[in-house]
């Protein structure tokens, strides 16, 4: 466990509630914590938890530790995020984190990084929500395409498995 050689708050269902809610309770761990860890129980290709696009809104200056889809590097930006793949042990992550937390311009350089990159929701923009009813509209118009996708095959094809990275 990370606890072993880093201090670790766990917060939510697990841990201490938290003093606000939503996006309020981010901001104010933000303020006091460099990291927020986000490890999924089951590693899916393509899937992330909404949690870890919630991180790129732009007043969470907060770095996210990040287990999840396998293929993590091909959703996040780059330098972005420290994904837990990159490590073969949990002591070598903690100690990472570590270093992190005390170089000043490493820890830096990830929050400009992230800085650069903000996520919406469709209910945050105006544009989003009428890009999505456009999105929808033709989703269920009468326009045909040809050929078929079978989602049971695409989605039998991404396989989930547990975790290995980190014990």
């Amino acid at each position: 466990m990370m606890k072993k050689y880093i201090n670790v708050d766990i917060f939510g269902n697990c841990g201490k509630p938290c003093t606000r809610t939503g996006d309020n309770c981010m901001k104010e761990l933000s303020r006091h914590y460099k990291f927020y860890l986000s490890f999924e129980n089951s590693l899916c290709e393509d899937y992330l938890t909404e949690k870890a696009f919630k991180l790129y809104k732009d007043d969470f200056n907060i770095v996210p530790v990040i287990r999840g889809a396998p293929n993590i590097k091909d959703i996040l930006p780059n330098d972005t995020f420290i994904s837990t793949s990159d490590f073969n042990s949990t002591k070598v992550l903690a100690l990472y984190l570590r270093d992190v937390a005390l170089n000043k311009t490493k820890y830096l350089s990830y929050l400009q990084a992230k800085d650069r990159y903000t996520t919406y929701s469709i209910l945050d923009s105006h544009v989003i929500e009428e890009e999505a009813c456009a999105l929808c509209k033709l989703l269920n118009s009468d326009n045909k395409r040809k050929g078929t996708v079978n989602v049971t095959q695409w989605a039998l094809k991404k396989k989930c498995f547990s975790p290995v990275d980190i014990t």
